[in-house]
């Protein structure tokens, strides 16, 4: 999360602490203290998510994953992918299923090649022996293609975990303050004096922003003529 965003869950925070250690000092937004409070609950388990989440190791399936494609790619697709224009080049249509990635292709585009290879020659399995191919070429083939479609979705699932639970808990903070929005109305318009809701208004402020103070700017000299004139 941003500072900003986590300046705001703290200012959450802060007003539930208000609310909880003295229930009955506002009783004008009682009614919305059950509903600030799910938020709250939410907000401090995808917290405590994002935190977890954050500390988790780094994926390091890349390499791997793009060896593994290239493995592939070299010692399947390719050899498969000259033979089938011979074999098949007078099945309409089924040169083109077999499908020989660019050397740059990504570990998910060489699963999807792989996939619709095998699916065209699955029929053709004893023309392809007779040239010479393994009579297991296709179980490796999708053995090792199951592999790597195993590290795709493990990196992909990796990569896209933790920015779901940031969309999630600036969600729930936003809810939150919304709530605490119609709040701080509600007591605006009960009418208690600004000692009644200094703890109120201290624990909704959200912090100012954490960092360097700024630097002095250097003044600029002036020549002792100009002062003169």
């Amino acid at each position: 999360m941003r500072e900003r965003e986590l300046r705001q869950l703290y200012s959450v925070e802060h007003v539930w602490g208000v609310i909880t250690s003295h229930p009955d000092r506002y009783p004008e937004i009682r009614p919305l203290s059950g509903k600030l409070g799910t938020h709250v609950e939410r907000i401090q388990a995808l917290y405590v998510s994002e935190q977890m989440t954050k500390r988790r190791p780094k994926d390091d399936k890349g390499p791997a994953m793009r060896r593994l494609a290239a493995e592939i790619r070299r010692k399947h697709l390719i050899p498969i992918g000259r033979a089938a224009k011979r074999i098949f080049r007078f099945v309409p249509g089924k040169e083109h299923a077999v499908v020989v990635p660019p050397a740059r292709a990504t570990p998910a585009d060489v699963v999807k090649a792989a996939r619709s290879t095998l699916k065209a020659v699955r029929g053709a399995v004893k023309l392809f022996v007779e040239i010479g191919f393994a009579p297991n070429f296709m179980q490796e083939c999708s053995a090792r293609t199951d592999q790597l479609e195993k590290l795709v979705t493990s990196h992909q699932n990796h990569r896209s975990e933790h920015p779901g639970i940031v969309k999630a808990l600036r969600s729930e903070v936003n809810a939150a303050r919304d709530i605490i929005e119609v709040m701080d109305g509600l007591l605006g318009a009960a009418g208690y004096d600004s000692v009644e809701l200094m703890p109120w208004r201290l624990a909704k402020r959200v912090g100012k922003r954490i960092g360097r103070p700024p630097k002095p700017r250097k003044r600029r000299a002036v020549p002792s003529g100009a002062e003169a004139a």
